[in-house]
Order: C-alpha cells, then sequence, then structure tokens
C-alpha cells in the first residue's frame, strides 16, 4: 500500500458515525449491568440459602435489600424495581401467608 492509501484508510475508519459507537457501547453497558445483578442475586439467594432458620434467612435478606441495593440517594424507578423484582413471592405461598395470618 502506498502512503496515499494508508491516509484515505484511515480517513474513511475515522468517519465511522459516533452514534453507531455511542449504541454498541450503550448495548454492552446494559448487557454488563443485567449479568452483574444476575450474578448479585444469585450471590445473594446462596448466602441466604446456607442460613438454618427462615428468620435468619429473611434478616439477611432486608440486610441485603436495604444497604446493598439501595444506594443513600435512590429513584422512584429503583425502588419499584426492587420491590417488583426482589421481593417477589409465588401464589402458592402468599395463600399459606394468607391463611396463617387470618386464622389468628
Amino acid at each position: 500500500m502506498t502512503e496515499i492509501e494508508i491516509k484515505e484508510r484511515k480517513k474513511k475508519l475515522c468517519t465511522i458515525d459516533s452514534t453507531f459507537v455511542d449504541k454498541i457501547c450503550r448495548h454492552r453497558y446494559h448487557e454488563s449491568i443485567k449479568r452483574y445483578d444476575k450474578q448479585l442475586r444469585s450471590e445473594i439467594g446462596v448466602l441466604e440459602n446456607i442460613q438454618k432458620t427462615a428468620f435468619e434467612q429473611v434478616r439477611l435478606h432486608r440486610l441485603f435489600a436495604v444497604t446493598t441495593l439501595w444506594p443513600p440517594l435512590h429513584t422512584r424507578k429503583e425502588i419499584e424495581y426492587t420491590i417488583n423484582s426482589l421481593h417477589k413471592v409465588n401464589s402458592f405461598i402468599a395463600h399459606k401467608v394468607d391463611m396463617i395470618l387470618n386464622n389468628d
């Protein structure tokens, strides 16, 4: 290749649309956040499952939910996400808890 061809090739490479690069970076960033979130939830779940009693599991769950997953400055969107994704209870357990609470 001649020097002129090399310069022309560099110009073409430098004129890549920056919005395309921004989209790729944004996509990679969001994918890494999802992977980190999934790994964190998995590790918290393992820690909860190795506790001896249900009380210790709940206490550890609340500790992580309040101190780790909610930073000091949080938005309504983050709070709703945490409530909807972290505090899910399946219908069978919810029904059992309702039965126990209503039989007092």
